[in-house]
């Protein structure tokens, strides 16, 4: 009878340590499921582990197993324990279910995260992290830049989409793309080049949808949107390099007959000559202007006259077998002057007997350190006339007249050197000073004080490539006098021009008397412009500007100088001074007269305007092709279209005004209008 309480004993024993038993293993994980577990990728057995704590799945399994089994060896020594069996299985039930809920939840967690871990090689993998776009920055688009899309697919595939980046830098090096990102504004497209990728001076790196059969350098995911996006390339660093920006369709291409969007030499965009374009190859709009080129060569044998166009007369004065532009010399070169660190200028001469279009050459420095910088780049627009100079001046060196001015400088250790860009070939190079790699003709020169003049032998310029032989340069300051004579002169020309800053000007002071923004018969691109003075007074134009927008964007801008007298006349000429072959010009400039027409405002220092013409949608006078001017018909009131007409030659100027090629100006420079 003593054995039976005592069993008895026993068994309320064990269950009572098999209850704590199941209260410390719930107690246990509750204190670990809301542990946060590091999370891990096997990339190269494609499995995921979730790991909770330092005890893993596996490991609570077996504690499971092995409470089942003592639950087990229970039942079998007593049936009495059912009840608190019973209540064990239903707890660890849900303890079980817990565990099961944890580990979806971890598996969520592992599809959601950022960042895991690869255990092949123990690194972690993070998302890629994309450059920010701000339409407000202007790329530089002086190393790679966007050269051709095609948005449109092919005939064989719309998913033939690609995009073609080209090498246009400066210095003519290599440039390493990897680690640069191309990103649309709509996010269709966010493409990182994670490969190494070199393009050569002026080459080609395609990158094609993956989607695509076509070959290529690189392959992306997404899609160029038909409907337009616009595109921004970054270099490795998040700095911008290029951007097309689209505020509608796309400028150029078509989705029907398949063309691509093409980048000229002045990068404008273009639609593509022929039927899907010219992947990982020079645009097809050059290729047409070297044929048209070669024609107009043809053209120019056969007829051998003085009718042909003016573009057949610039492509043969630029064409590949004169080269004349391979004649250009830099003569005079300043960096600083005894008043400013920045008056610095360069002259370039042209010794050869032809008019030389200066498109695609550019005037290029290397800094003391070797770094290329572009001091001015010139377009289709730009000439220079035979036995004649062209000036560039820092834009801070107002009283200096010059052709073209911009803000970069020159200073000790510099070189610098006329480029033909889309050859890589250096045209003429001058060095001075101690600077890193630099452009060497020769033996470079000592640091000047102030100037460099090329020497000059039988009245013609010495180049015999090498710059100690070919210029002399000044070692020291001008004598004490002069530079006291230049500071008075400085200081003179600074009150004058504080003069002018305070003056007021009334409305129609000073009009647009007459504007020939079709050219002359010599050459569309000799346009002229004529201001006339209505006031009793001279007025010093020092501040006033000049300006054309079309749909509020500037596309013309000039800066004046020089005075207009009273009652007289104001002649600029664009270019050179030989537009109008037999009148001076007061001033040249450089840009054009858009033959669609311009809004063109005329304002005196104080940003006031003076006149306007607002005739964006097409000149109310004029005539492109009898090359007539548009002339004011009352100077003394404002500029309705219905106060222009064009010359009509009901005026007789002694001696007749001429072109460059001595034809008759169909117009009044300097003169009384036509009646």
């Amino acid at each position: 009878m003593l054995k039976l309480p005592l069993l008895f004993i026993a068994i309320l024993i064990s269950a009572a340590i098999s209850t704590v038993s199941v209260f410390y293993i719930n107690k246990n994980y509750e204190k670990i499921k809301y542990q946060e577990p590091p999370l891990i990728i096997n990339t190269e057995k494609g499995q995921l582990q979730a790991f909770v704590g330092n005890q893993s799945n596996e490991k609570i399994d077996n504690t499971k197993n092995n409470k089942n089994k003592n639950e087990n060896e229970q039942i079998k020594k007593e049936q009495t324990i059912k009840n608190l069996k019973s209540s064990d299985t239903k707890s660890e039930n849900q303890n079980n279910s817990q565990i099961t809920q944890h580990n979806k939840k971890l598996s969520e967690k592992i599809l959601q995260n950022k960042t895991v871990i690869d255990t092949s090689n123990n690194k972690e993998l993070k998302e890629p992290q994309f450059c920010k776009i701000n339409k407000d920055i202007v790329p530089p688009r002086t190393k790679i830049i966007f050269n051709e899309i095609n948005w449109a697919g092919s005939k064989n595939s719309a998913y033939d989409e690609w995009i073609e980046l080209k090498n246009v830098a400066l210095n003519f090096q290599d440039v390493s793309i990897k680690g640069w990102q191309i990103i649309s504004e709509k996010g269709n497209i966010k493409i990182i080049i994670d490969k190494d990728a070199i393009i050569k001076p002026l080459k080609f790196y395609l990158i094609v949808s993956d989607k695509s059969n076509l070959d290529g350098d690189f392959k992306f995911k997404g899609n160029i949107r038909n409907e337009g996006d616009s595109l921004y390339l970054f270099d490795e660093n998040c700095k911008l390099q290029d951007s097309i920006i689209m505020e509608g369709g796309w400028f150029y291409g078509d989705n029907n007959e398949k063309l691509t969007m093409e980048r000229t030499k002045s990068l404008e965009w273009k639609n593509s000559k022929v039927e899907g374009g010219t992947p990982n190859f020079e645009n097809s709009v050059y290729l047409e202007i070297e044929e048209e080129q070669k024609n107009n060569e043809n053209n120019q044998e056969q007829n051998n006259t003085q009718n042909n166009s003016n573009q057949q007369s610039n492509a043969q004065e630029n064409s590949e077998d004169g080269q004349e532009y391979k004649k250009l010399l830099i003569v005079e070169i300043q960096i600083k002057d005894e008043t400013n660190s920045d008056h610095d200028f360069v002259k370039i001469f042209n010794p050869s007997e032809k008019k030389i279009n200066l498109d695609g050459i550019n005037l290029v420095k290397k800094s003391s350190t070797g770094k290329t910088y572009s001091i001015k780049s010139f377009g289709e627009n730009d000439f220079i006339n035979p036995k004649e100079y062209i000036v560039w001046k820092n834009s801070d060196f107002e009283s200096l007249p010059a052709n073209y001015q911009t803000t970069q400088t020159l200073s000790e250790n510099n070189s610098i050197a006329i480029i033909k860009k889309d050859k890589g070939e250096i045209i003429d190079s001058v060095c001075w000073g101690e600077g890193e790699n630099q452009f060497k003709e020769g033996d470079c020169l000592p640091n000047p004080y102030s100037k460099l003049e090329r020497k000059k032998q039988n009245n013609e310029f010495i180049d015999t490539q090498n710059n100690l032989n070919d210029f002399t340069y000044d070692q020291q300051s001008p004598n004490n006098q002069n530079s006291e004579n230049q500071q008075q002169k400085n200081q003179n020309q600074q009150e004058q021009q504080d003069q002018n800053n305070n003056q007021t000007y009334n409305y129609l002071d000073v009009v647009f008397s007459e504007i020939a923004w079709a050219g002359t018969k010599a050459s569309s691109y000799d346009e002229w412009i004529e201001l006339f003075n209505n006031t009793q007074t001279d007025i010093d134009l020092s501040g006033w500007k000049i300006k054309g927008e079309v749909k509020g964007e500037i596309k013309l801008e000039i800066n004046l100088q020089g005075t207009i007298k009273s009652g007289d006349y104001f002649l600029l000429e664009r270019t050179d001074d030989n537009t109008i072959s037999n009148i001076q010009a007061d001033l040249i400039f450089t840009g054009n007269l858009l033959n669609s027409g311009m809004n063109i405002r005329l304002l005196d220092p104080q940003n006031n305007i003076i006149d306007e013409l607002s005739f964006e949608n097409g000149w109310p006078a004029g005539d492109n092709d009898k090359k007539l001017s548009m002339e004011r018909k009352n100077l003394k009131i404002s500029a309705l279209p219905d106060n222009f007409q064009s010359f009509n030659g009901n005026f007789v100027i002694n001696p007749e005004p001429l072109d460059a090629k001595n034809n008759k100006i169909l117009g009044t420079p300097k003169h009384e209008n036509s009646k």
